[in-house]
């Protein structure tokens, strides 16, 4: 993930780059990335509502930067939160069906 700034508009997402044109994969719009912007675009991830943007033409700036290393840090601590949440959910949710197949 990079920090992607296209015609004057954020993005945290992953760039390609081609001779014709400029795609963004797994795009969010993002002024930042703080860790609540990082949570968000983990949420969205989880749900598929990160979005693909292509520029194309002439006329296309943008500018690229990694993420910090304390921002890499949040992410990675954000990943292992939202794996450990998707663990306790699907055991939560086998459990109300169990509890329901039984008629409690």
């Amino acid at each position: 993930m990079k920090k992607v700034i296209v015609n004057g508009v954020a993005y945290l997402g992953d760039l390609k780059k081609t001779t014709t044109a400029l795609t963004l994969k797994n795009a969010m719009k993002s002024e930042d990335a703080s860790k609540s912007s990082l949570a968000e675009y983990l949420r969205r991830e989880n749900a598929d509502e990160l979005e693909t943007v292509e520029f194309g033409g002439q006329g296309v700036s943008f500018t690229t930067s990694d993420l910090t290393e304390d921002e890499e840090m949040n992410l990675k601590i954000g990943e292992m939160v939202m794996k450990a949440s998707k663990g306790k959910a699907v055991k939560n949710l086998e459990n109300d069906l169990f509890s329901n197949m039984l008629g409690k």
